[in-house]
Parts: C-alpha cells; structure tokens; sequence
C-alpha cells in the first residue's frame, strides 16, 4: 500500500514538488567519466535562458555540471536515469530546443511494466509552466512511451502511440479502456497498472 500511495502521489505530482523546484535536497551522483560523489544536490530542468544541469553543494562548494556530463543521480531517495534520443521532446520543450541533450526521468516503479516520471519546462506566450507526465516501459526492453492526456501540453499528437500503449496490455481489456480515454485520471492508471505488475492481469 505504501508503495502505491507513493506511486500514485509521485506519478501525479502531488507528493513532491515539481523536480526542477528540488532544491538542496541529500543526494549523490555519477558522472559519465566515472566521477561519483555526494551533497546538497538540484537538478535544474532546461528553460529558454539555459540548458539543464546538475548542481551540486559540498565541502568543496557549489559545482555545476552540464547535464550530458551526468550519467545518473538520486535526491531525497528518488533516483534518475539517464535516456538519450529520447522520442517524445519537441521543439516547444527546452531539453530539444536547441541542444540534443538527454533527459533524466524519475524512476517510480520497477516491475513488469515499469513506471517513470518526465518532468519538463513548457512555455506558451509568456507563460512557463513546470510540468510532469508519465512514462511507459516494458520490462526487457529499450523502448519509452509517453502517455498523454486532456493535460498534457507540450506534445505533437505524433508524440504518443496509442497502439503501442495498448499493447502492453493484451489481455487486459480493462486498462486498455482507461488509457484511451483521455480524461481518465492519472491516480486511476496509476493505481491500475501498479495492480496489474502485482497480479500479472
């Protein structure tokens, strides 16, 4: 049950704030040259005025690392994975804006299907919102899938395969029925697909 209220509050981005709010919180991290280390750690999502980044506070002081330099991290307990060419950035979200970087996705469940979590910066006008949308994966595999909803902004409608969402639930009639209707809640997928790694159905 804990497991689930964590899922179902974190997929939604209700039981944290928006990750790129996540300041000077414990964590550690590995570089792609193999340099690991600790301290008070913020990642910075990418915005119109810079590129996306790692942030770190130690003994030493603050250092600040590109984030193609970064392979993974944690902050408070979360841990990040690093996935590069990732399909779904489009132009209106800065990670694809002008640089091929990669992007972090918050792991929150590691089962048959795994769970994760995408958080992004998204301007319309002169409007920034932090947002978070869920990610897809089956186990085994190398491919992500984003879903999208009614709320979902920042995304072609190119973005997101149904079809291949579907898929991942062949016997499964029930949970196909709530990713293709767009307004359902996220707290219900959530709480759907966390039942169905448990029970295999």
């Amino acid at each position: 049950m804990k497991t689930l209220l964590l899922v179902l509050l974190t997929i939604c981005g209700l039981g944290t704030p928006a990750i790129a709010q996540k300041k000077d919180k414990t964590g550690s991290f590995l570089l792609v040259n193999g340099t690991t280390g600790k301290g008070e750690i913020t990642y910075n999502l990418a915005t119109f005025f810079s590129r996306a980044k790692l942030v770190v506070k130690d003994e030493s002081g603050k250092n600040k690392y590109p984030i193609h330099e970064v392979q993974s991290f944690n902050i408070d307990g979360q841990s990040f994975i690093r996935v590069d060419n990732i399909p779904f950035a489009n132009r209106a979200i800065y990670d694809r804006r002008e640089h091929n970087d990669p992007v972090f996705l918050e792991i929150l469940e590691l089962a048959e299907i795994e769970i994760y979590r995408y958080g992004y910066v998204y301007q319309s006008g002169n409007t920034v919102s932090y947002l978070n949308t869920p990610v897809f994966r089956k186990k085994g595999t190398d491919k992500y899938i984003v879903y999208t909803s009614k709320k979902t902004f920042g995304f072609n409608k190119n973005t997101s395969s149904t079809e291949e969402l579907l898929a991942l639930f062949p016997n499964s009639p029930d949970i196909q029925a709530l990713l293709q209707n767009k307004k359902t809640e996220l707290e219900a997928i959530a709480s759907r697909i966390h039942q169905y790694n448990i029970t295999g159905k």
